[in-house]
């Protein structure tokens, strides 16, 4: 994701991201290359553990087997960087939730997803 996408221009009307920009330091990167890949008029799914939790420490982590835990290199991104992003590189946000865990609104919320589409 950090190097240039070997796919042609104008290919695809979907795109999604799971949980892999947080560890993506330059987002406006990601969005200059979904921007040349997806045809007008194309989705751009993104979901990510919230800013909210990352603010709190959280961040992406796994456990081996044997109970070793290893932490993976994380860039925390505002919900403004993903905007400026896209609205850089010709995307307008099409829909955006926050989720919460046992839906309860009154926690910090776990993820939060954005989908974009490009514009014509």
């Amino acid at each position: 994701m950090r190097s240039d996408w070997e796919f042609s221009e104008n290919q695809f009307d979907l795109i999604t991201c799971s949980l892999a920009l947080e560890h993506i330091e330059n987002i406006d990167f990601v969005f200059a290359q979904a921007d040349k890949v997806l045809r007008a008029g194309g989705l751009f799914y993104i979901g990510e553990l919230h800013p909210f939790k990352q603010y709190q420490g959280s961040k992406a982590r796994f456990e081996t087997g044997g109970g070793a835990v290893f932490e993976l290199e994380c860039f925390i991104h505002h919900v403004s960087e993903f905007f400026a992003a896209a609205k850089n590189n010709r995307f307008g946000l099409a829909d955006l939730k926050e989720w919460f865990d046992d839906d309860d609104k009154t926690m910090v919320p776990r993820l939060l997803t954005m989908i974009y589409r490009k514009k014509k």
